[in-house]
């Protein structure tokens, strides 16, 4: 949790896979560092803060394996 200059007040995650999220732009915090979050709580209001130009939420997931990696551009995938 914190700020800088390009993502304004952020909140970044640790999950316990090793997996990193970050959460960008954000108008207020409702969390603050150690706290431990669940599955629908909520981090944050999304705002402009940072070197946004609108309101929005800068979602960004690091060190997961994206498992549409493996279709090229343009692919049909059906869910079944």
């Amino acid at each position: 949790q914190g700020w800088n200059y390009g993502g304004g007040n952020h909140v970044t995650i640790l999950h316990s896979n090793g997996v990193v999220s970050y959460y960008g732009h954000l108008m207020s915090i409702f969390v603050k560092p150690g706290d431990r979050v669940s599955v629908g709580d909520r981090v944050g209001l999304m705002g402009q803060t940072g070197k946004a130009t609108g309101c929005h939420l800068h979602f960004q997931v690091m060190g997961a394996k994206n498992p549409l990696a493996r279709y090229g551009l343009g692919s049909f995938i059906r869910y079944k």
